[in-house]
């Protein structure tokens, strides 16, 4: 492993703006009606499917619905219907391989939950971190039921 010798230099103030950098979010290309889908789990895997319901004028910001799960076999599932709150997500590119991402708080669980979430009707839903990845058509894998912990 090579170390530098001596101080850090200063830095010179030389490089290209962040905002002329071609992963900014610009063309993201996003569209109402594209499905997304988030897998989370701790020593199992959950699927999680969303619907973009409208995209903001800047295309920075999606409103999606969470979408049910259609099960295919014993361990895969597909989208099924939007239904629910809407929420917002922010619109992200990797920067590995440029792909769009939407990242945010999404409802977990409808019905009575956290008092704070409440919303016009009142309602409660309780809210989780997600980061949702294009769904390309291809049922995804889901631990079945029973068999996580």
């Amino acid at each position: 492993m090579k170390f530098l010798a001596g101080p850090i230099p200063p830095f010179s103030g030389r490089h290209k703006p962040l905002r002329n950098h071609p992963l900014r979010v610009k063309n993201l290309s996003v569209a109402v009606g594209q499905v997304y889908y988030e897998s989370w789990g701790y020593d199992q895997t959950n699927i999680d499917f969303c619907q973009i319901v409208s995209v903001s004028p800047t295309g920075k910001t999606v409103i999606c619905k969470m979408m049910s799960k259609r099960q295919i076999d014993d361990s895969h599932m597909a989208p099924g219907e939007a239904f629910g709150v809407s929420f917002r997500l922010h619109v992200r590119r990797n920067n590995d391989n440029g792909e769009v991402r939407l990242v945010g708080q999404y409802p977990f669980v409808q019905g009575q939950g956290v008092w704070n979430n409440r919303n016009a009707e009142g309602y409660g839903y309780d809210t989780r971190s997600g980061y949702f990845f294009p769904y390309e058509g291809k049922p995804k894998y889901e631990t079945p039921f029973g068999m996580g912990h």
